[in-house]
């Protein structure tokens, strides 16, 4: 089984200060449920009588409520957001900000759940500073920033309550493990000699680290939670081989690779500081290593068979919460899964439209006319998949010109790997480039790779948070994790392509646009329906099948996906209706005035925006018309 495709990514494991650098992919069974939508689950891990009581917030806490008991909300942006944002120093230094911020530490983000209490803490404050604040005093640009600040201090404050239910260790991009190596292969800057020493400096600390997270999945195990065997097993494998090749580990081949590109350093430098980085990882990462597997391997034998949080202790609280975060509503779990079952419909109908256009029979299976869509569609060669991604992008700026008013200036690079399917934002100091990741491994099918481009790059991700990047914004909003905008923007994308006439000689790129809103949708059904629902992994998979056309092997992959990245998924399809919503909205106001371009600059001007605040900024401007 192969689980470590992981299309569409985006998140972090822990929230320290909202900011995400990542853009949206055999165990156990307790067997099918019949547990209906709307009818809770029954918990299947006990509780610990013994549970640990979270811990009380440091005195960092309270020493920034004291700073910012007096401060307006110019300040807050201006001083304390700088101080908040200094709890991730990982995220400081892989957005640019650095030498903004002055960050003095070569430590990495502590993950221990009294820096995370302390932490939320100091969201805790600042929420309870903006309240005291009088909103109606505010010009509406500063409303915008009141609004969306006042929204992530609340979800972020609201962890107190759930700090132990995130899969830690898991293999996902939102484990520890997985992020710190992106981190070292990905983010942290080398560019010069002192870049490389610092580099090196912070490979130290990464056993430190794994011993923080080995500590808090003992914690975690206390309250009564544990990664289920289904995950725990890819974690396992996982982490059992991300260091057994040091040279093609993520702590080395990049580094080594980006050491030739620095001029300044003589050859016997680069080959001294290859020699320490080898004996970093050899002599304290590979043990760190070997030290988690030992530690999951004996915990496999007391995780639980059953996928989903409502099992835990306050699972349904926290799940609920997460749906809060991701989708940036208040929609509650049944109605996101009804909603994704109207959907689902909806997409079936139009697929079966394409299908009789091309004289496939009405009584195939999806995974048997999505299998001859893609042989008839064509693959695309392992040698030729980055350059075609990069024609596609091309295309798709062409074709936007008549769309939008404005173009980011920061370049997207297409990078090639054995995973792919997801966004890495560029550097606010320009160093870095925004990056689409694409497998190129293997053979691609051709009909899902227009509309692949069209949601990680332009005019997806890329484009949207790069604009993001370089509007004149508080540095909060720059970089604003509001997943229900950012991945409904992304699916939004996809579609403008389809109501443009982008298709229009291209029925299998076509076939594929549906096929990834099958995708979103279907997630609407199985999030809440493992989550909130009690539905078992193999009735998950079986569902996911047969609605989406996927192999049972992509099911297994995409389930695994949503059993531990509790709630993301359900953002894309909330969020890319939300906006075409507001966009019939201002269509049927304006009538003739109408103009896309015009709208997408109401959209994409502000950034990334709790829906609930991009809803009022769209019917402000109507008002206003």
């Amino acid at each position: 089984m192969n689980l470590l495709r992981r299309p569409f990514i985006l998140g972090s494991a822990l929230v320290f200060i909202g900011i995400s650098l990542l853009a949206s992919c055999g165990g156990g069974s307790s067997g099918t449920t019949n547990n209906t939508p709307g009818t809770p689950s029954t918990p299947t891990t006990p509780t610990n009588p013994t549970a640990p009581t979270p811990p009380e917030p440091g005195i960092a806490a309270s020493e920034f409520a004291d700073l910012i008991q007096d401060m307006d909300l110019n300040d807050i942006l201006d001083m304390a957001w700088p101080v908040l944002s200094l709890r991730d120093p990982e995220s400081v230094l892989g957005l640019g900000l650095a030498e903004q911020y002055q960050l003095d530490t070569l430590a990495l983000t502590p993950i221990d759940f009294p820096y995370q209490v302390t932490t939320i803490a100091m969201w805790q404050a600042l929420y309870e500073r903006l309240q005291l604040i009088d909103r109606a005093s505010l010009d509406t640009a500063q409303q915008v920033n009141y609004d969306s600040l006042l929204w992530l201090a609340q979800r972020n404050a609201e962890m107190r309550g759930f700090i132990y239910f995130d899969y830690q260790a898991t293999y996902f991009l939102t484990g520890v493990p997985s992020g710190t190596q992106l981190f070292f292969s990905d983010l942290h800057p080398l560019q010069t000699e002192s870049d490389v020493q610092d580099y090196l400096t912070r490979l130290t600390f990464v056993d430190d680290k794994f011993t923080q997270l080995i500590n808090n999945l003992q914690e975690m195990e206390a309250y009564g939670v544990i990664e289920p065997q289904f995950t725990l097993d890819v974690s396992i494998n996982v982490h059992s081989n991300a260091v057994s090749n040091i040279d093609a580990s993520a702590y080395f081949a990049n580094f080594s690779s980006k050491l030739d590109d620095i001029s300044s350093l003589t050859d016997t430098q680069k080959a001294s500081f290859r020699d320490t980085a080898r004996a970093t990882i050899r002599d304290e990462i590979v043990p760190a290593y070997n030290q988690l597997v030992s530690f999951l391997q004996a915990q496999r034998n007391r995780a639980p068979q059953q996928i989903g949080v409502g099992q835990f202790p306050g699972g349904e609280a926290y799940y609920q919460q997460r749906l809060r975060y991701h989708t940036t509503t208040n929609l509650t779990a049944l109605e996101i899964h009804e909603l994704g079952l109207q959907e689902i419909a909806r997409i079936h109908s139009e697929l079966r439209e394409r299908f009789d256009q091309l004289g496939y029979s009405a009584g195939e299976s999806l995974q048997q006319l999505f299998s001859r869509v893609a042989n008839d569609g064509g693959f695309i060669a392992t040698g030729q998949i980055i350059s075609t991604y990069e024609r596609l992008i091309s295309d798709a700026e062409d074709r936007m010109m008549p769309l939008f008013n404005r173009f980011p200036v920061q370049q997207v690079r297409v990078v090639g790997g054995p995973t792919g399917g997801f966004y890495v934002r560029g550097s606010l100091d320009g160093s870095r480039d925004g990056a689409f990741f694409a497998q190129n491994v293997s053979p691609e099918a051709y009909f899902i790779m227009p509309t692949l481009a069209y949601h990680e790059a332009m005019p997806g991700h890329h484009m949207q948070i790069a604009l993001a990047q370089e509007t004149a914004l508080p540095d909060f909003r720059r970089n604003y994790p509001a997943t229900g905008y950012i991945e409904g923007w992304g699916l939004y994308a996809e579609r403008l392509a389809g109501d443009y006439n982008w298709y229009a000689n291209d029925i299998y790129g076509d076939i594929g646009r549906l096929n990834f809103e099958a995708l979103r949708a279907a997630r609407l059904v199985v999030d809440t329906g493992i989550h909130a629902f009690g539905w078992s992994q193999s009735r998950a998979v079986s569902w996911f099948e047969e609605n989406v056309g996927v192999s049972n092997n992509s099911a297994l992959g995409n389930i695994a996906r949503y059993s531990i990245y509790t709630g993301q998924a359900t953002a894309y399809m909330t969020g890319m209706l939300k906006i075409l919503e507001l966009r019939e909205r201002m269509r049927e106001a304006q009538g003739d005035n109408f103009d896309i371009r015009d709208f997408h600059d109401l959209v994409l001007d502000n950034g990334a925006l709790p829906l609930t605040v991009l809803e009022a900024q769209i019917d402000l401007a109507i008002a206003n018309d």
